[in-house]
């Protein structure tokens, strides 16, 4: 019988404490707010991707087995279309990076006097 109460109490005494900071609000005034323009430099532009032609060329050998094949030519042009479109990615988290961080820079609000 005694467990019940000490359970009670027990909790209580944890989230007592918890609730009494929501029981009391400060209102903060602000006097003046004061804005200053801030100009960011132009974000990074990212160029377009222009693929490069890849034609597989398929085939069959005598065991009757199929093969898709490129020339080392296309294959290049693989390799340089798959370089293209991570340097756009990469261009693109740049921009993503300078927005985020020009938001960033413009709300924060500075201590008034």
């Amino acid at each position: 019988m005694l467990r019940l109460p000490l359970r009670l109490i027990a909790v209580g005494l944890i989230l007592g404490p918890l609730t009494g900071c929501s029981l009391f609000t400060t209102t903060v005034y602000r006097d003046k707010l004061i804005t200053v323009p801030v100009q960011c430099p132009e974000p990074p532009q990212a160029r377009p991707v222009t693929p490069l032609p890849v034609e597989p060329v398929a085939m069959v050998d005598r065991d009757g087995i199929p093969w898709v094949a490129l020339t080392p030519k296309h294959y290049e042009n693989l390799s340089l279309n798959s370089q293209e479109v991570l340097r756009y990615i990469k261009d693109k988290n740049a921009q993503v990076q300078y927005y985020r961080e020009c938001i960033e820079s413009h709300n924060r609000i500075e201590p008034g006097p």
